[in-house]
């Protein structure tokens, strides 16, 4: 962080954008080293916390009356009979977080594991357990995702961009390579703005949905709270994230 630190001040740089989820941990955790510095446009260590534990933000997003999928955290082998009968099966296990800090590294939080029976459910917590801590159990969601993407200030609206995710990688769900702009969905706009008014964002961030083929609802799967793979389609669509995001740092607002 010293090194960071020092290049902001050598090069008189004006704003700091953290362009992954590690770097985004440290530079708020380490913010007030900043201060005087540069404008840094995004949350407090806290907030960044909560959207990055899967658990946490499922919590806010009932609390917030943003649908979730059915999710239990799972801390002892115990509540597996419990996760099946809340959650159901076909399931999915999951790291409460994609990456977490272990002495002075930084790990990955594994794969998310697709589970059919009780037998394999056990398995899976096991081995995502023996990674990171009270991994979750959610119920399997059929459908097709969706992303939308915001600059917040301070908890308020200030740009929305949506895609239609064409291909994934893997096939199963991840990340998309091969997407479309399309128009924002005004109910999934909706729940974007509850859940990040909720959190008091400031700055940028994606939201991970996948659309309920049983039901039609689109429910929140994740939050990232920096810049996406697919950033190039938005800003060749006109919505300039990068730009806005630095005029929101240096003006104080859009």
């Amino acid at each position: 962080m010293s090194a960071i630190r020092e290049e902001v001040r050598r090069g008189k740089h004006s704003v700091v954008i953290p362009a992954d989820d590690v770097t985004l941990s440290l530079v708020s955790q380490a913010r007030s080293q900043f201060d005087g510095l540069a404008a840094l446009p995004f949350p407090d260590f806290e907030t960044v916390q909560i959207a990055h534990d899967k658990g946490a933000l499922a919590a806010l997003a009932s609390e917030s009356r943003v649908p979730v999928p059915k999710t239990v955290v799972m801390r002892d082998p115990a509540d597996l009979e419990g996760a099946i009968k809340h959650v159901g099966l076909p399931a999915v296990v999951k790291a409460r977080v994609s990456r977490f800090q272990l002495g002075a590294q930084w790990r990955d939080g594994g794969a998310v594991r697709y589970v059919r029976t009780a037998s394999e459910l056990h398995e899976a917590f096991r081995a995502v357990g023996e990674v990171v801590p009270c991994p979750l159990v959610q119920e399997h969601i059929p459908g097709d995702g969706r992303g939308i993407f915001v600059l917040m200030n301070r908890g308020r609206l200030r740009a929305a961009f949506a895609h239609r995710r064409i291909r994934e990688k893997p096939p199963s769900g991840g990340v998309s390579v091969l997407s479309e702009s399309v128009s924002l969905d005004p109910q999934l706009l909706e729940h974007a703005e509850r859940i990040l008014e909720a959190l008091k964002w400031h700055g940028v961030a994606m939201l991970e949905f996948k659309r309920d083929a049983r039901d039609g609802v689109s429910k929140l799967l994740e939050i990232n709270g920096r810049f996406w793979g697919s950033l190039q389609l938005a800003v060749d669509s006109g919505v300039d994230f990068p730009w806005l995001l630095y005029r929101l740092a240096v003006d104080g607002d859009i």
